[in-house]
C-alpha cells in the first residue's frame, strides 16, 4: 500500500503554490544587504558537511563504529565539537 503525499507542490502550513510569492518576505528579511551567491561558499559548505561525515562517521547507521549507546554518542561527537568548533 503506498501512500500518497498530499500537499505535493506547496509547503502544508502555508498553502503556498509557488516560491514567487515567497520572494517579497525574502527581500524584506535581506533588507538592502548583499546576498553572495557562489561556486565557492558551495564548495565550502559541501567541504564542511564532508569532513562531518568523515570525521563522525558513528552517525551514520551502518559504519562499524555505531554507537550502542545514547550517552556514549553524545560524549563523541561533544568531543569532537569541542575540538573542531570551539580552539
Amino acid at each position: 500500500m503506498s501512500r500518497q503525499c498530499t500537499h505535493y507542490g506547496r509547503w502544508p502550513q502555508h498553502g503556498f503554490t509557488s516560491l514567487k510569492k515567497l520572494r517579497p518576505l525574502y527581500e524584506s528579511r535581506l533588507k538592502g544587504k548583499l546576498h553572495v551567491i557562489s561556486k565557492r561558499y558551495t564548495q565550502r559548505i559541501e567541504r564542511h558537511n564532508l569532513n562531518l561525515r568523515q570525521h563522525l562517521a558513528r552517525l551514520g547507521r551502518k559504519s562499524l563504529s555505531f554507537s550502542k549507546s545514547v550517552e556514549l554518542h553524545d560524549k563523541v561527537i561533544g568531543h569532537y565539537l569541542n575540538i573542531k568548533h570551539y580552539q
